[in-house]
């Protein structure tokens, strides 16, 4: 691909053409069996079903209940925690489109989420949000809420969560604004530089 954005999805139009051809040459080879008379063709068959059946069965299990299921499970305990917070504020410190948003916590807070809009400018060595983060994520923190103080209506976050890859590199922050870590949650035996096995939610002292 040409394309410098690239993910999975785009290549879902052409699983449908890769299943009309797998199971052609599924058809073929089970048409083949059944027209041996020297062997079981019932053995085989049952054979090749279950040799296509059972890993798609532990995928769909591992991926669809184990492997990166700590967003979901992040949420639900967002949608608990902001309840003892009288002005609920979350902030998620992750990767683009790591968690669902409005959709799972069915709430009206505040929510901020680092953003990963496309260079349509063309500009030159061109940063978004998250990229900016990631190079210097206490830098960024300081220069976002170093007002805080001093600006009546604003309101630190009262939730952040993060990766815990992340929790060590912003550590003093998290201790000078009075954040303590109130939920940590599994995600995923897979892991890379910005998502890890665990994802963590800090929540802000209420009398800070």
């Amino acid at each position: 691909s040409c394309l410098s954005h690239k993910e999975f999805r785009f290549l879902l139009p052409i699983v449908p053409l890769c299943l009309c051809i797998g199971a052609d040459h599924i058809a073929q080879y089970l048409s083949a069996q059944t027209k041996k008379k020297d062997e079981t063709p019932t053995k085989r068959i049952v054979g090749v079903l279950l040799f296509l059946f059972l890993p798609s069965l532990l995928m769909v299990i591992f991926l669809g209940l184990v492997h990166q299921r700590g967003p979901l499970d992040a949420i639900d305990s967002i949608r608990k925690l902001i309840h003892k917070h009288p002005n609920p504020h979350v902030l998620y410190l992750m990767p683009c489109h790591s968690t669902p948003y409005y959709s799972h916590v069915h709430q009206n807070i505040s929510m901020q989420f680092l953003t990963c809009e496309p260079n349509l400018k063309l500009e030159k060595d061109y940063l978004d949000e998250a990229d900016k983060f990631d190079q210097d994520p206490l830098l960024w923190l300081k220069n976002n809420f170093k007002n805080r103080n001093k600006v009546d209506d604003f309101h630190m976050p009262s939730h952040i969560m993060m990766f815990d890859v992340l929790s060590p590199k912003i550590k003093t922050f998290l201790g000078e604004y009075k954040y303590h870590i109130c939920q940590r949650i599994f995600n995923s035996y897979i892991v890379d530089d910005r998502r890890s096995k665990y994802i963590e939610i800090f929540c802000k002292n209420i009398d800070s």
